[in-house]
């Protein structure tokens, strides 16, 4: 044990990207050998990738670009898999070089370490999605942010406008990243000189032009606008239709979905003649399928 701290200490780079390829090595090929079908996240990608739209109705997008490009000049699953490890060793390299002044370098790999217990570095990461690009992303606004706090250089400051202005593009958690840096900015008495300085300012704006396009698709989408409490006309059978009530029996939604998609379109793209009924949206085995399962209506009541 002790000559392997010894060569650490000799060699800290050597030793972290040995690593490094080895992490990306056993977890992609782990992930190409025993997933049997591509997680249910990357086929998910694969689906809205293609579009290349500047938003989604669901998330933003920066995932489902990534996985596209890995199909259209890679086109086998294991790039997909290896993406994902390149998120996460890219999150590895900034935990260390942040960690690495102020605990050493058996102290920086340590750390790293660490965090490689926790799943979402490893056999979570394989369905590439949201919450593993926005891994690097995180951990470069850490990073910078501390660099920038701790030398005032513009160039950190800029990484910091870049690492949250593209979190957004990874996810709108981005907010609760955000958030206790600038309380951490105007709170603490050291920080709070640096507002004195350009370098707090520029990163805001360089995360606002980044973010821009995004932002404004949501606004452009009325993506802000709270919904309304009721979607429909009152189902059949006396119950109501608020956002909740297909819990207790999520049978009786089929009568009334077309009206749903007709009345709640959030993309614009259903309409009231753009939308068949309910069974016909599904191959006939499923219909039947539905139609005696314990959900359905028949199930439920009595006729």
């Amino acid at each position: 044990m002790s000559r392997v701290t010894a060569a650490i200490e000799r060699h800290p780079r050597a030793a972290f990207g040995a690593f490094l390829l080895l992490h990306v090595l056993v977890w992609t090929a782990l992930a190409a050998l025993l997933y049997p079908n591509l997680p249910l996240d990357l086929i998910e990608a694969l689906t809205y990738g293609r579009e290349w739209q500047l938003g989604y109705d669901k998330l933003p997008p920066l995932p489902w670009w990534l996985i596209e490009l890995v199909r259209k000049f890679i086109g086998a699953d294991m790039g997909y898999y290896a993406l994902a490890q390149l998120a996460v060793v890219g999150c590895f390299a900034l935990v260390w070089l942040m960690a690495r002044p102020l605990a050493g370098p058996i102290g920086a790999i340590v750390s790293v370490l660490i965090i490689d217990g926790i799943h979402y570095f490893h056999y979570t990461a394989a369905k590439f999605n949201h919450d593993v690009i926005q891994l690097p992303l995180w951990a470069l606004a850490g990073y910078a942010f501390h660099a920038a706090l701790r030398r005032g250089r513009i160039l950190h400051w800029i990484l910091l406008g870049l690492a949250i202005g593209s979190a957004l593009w990874a996810k709108y958690f981005v907010v609760v990243l955000a958030a206790p840096l600038a309380l951490f900015l105007v709170g603490d008495r050291e920080a709070r000189k640096s507002l004195k300085t350009p370098g707090p300012w520029l990163a805001i704006g360089v995360a606002f032009v980044v973010m821009g396009p995004h932002l404004l698709w949501l606004v452009q989408n009325d993506t802000f606008r709270l919904p309304t409490p009721t979607l429909a006309p009152p189902l059949r059978g006396g119950f109501s239709t608020t956002c909740f009530d297909h819990w207790p029996s999520p049978g009786d939604s089929w009568d009334s979905l077309p009206r749903r998609c007709s009345s709640a379109r959030p993309c614009g793209v259903l309409g009231p003649a753009a939308t068949p009924s309910a069974p016909a949206l599904l191959p006939q085995r499923m219909t039947s399928t539905v139609g005696s399962s314990p959900c359905s209506p028949s199930a439920q009541r009595p006729q």
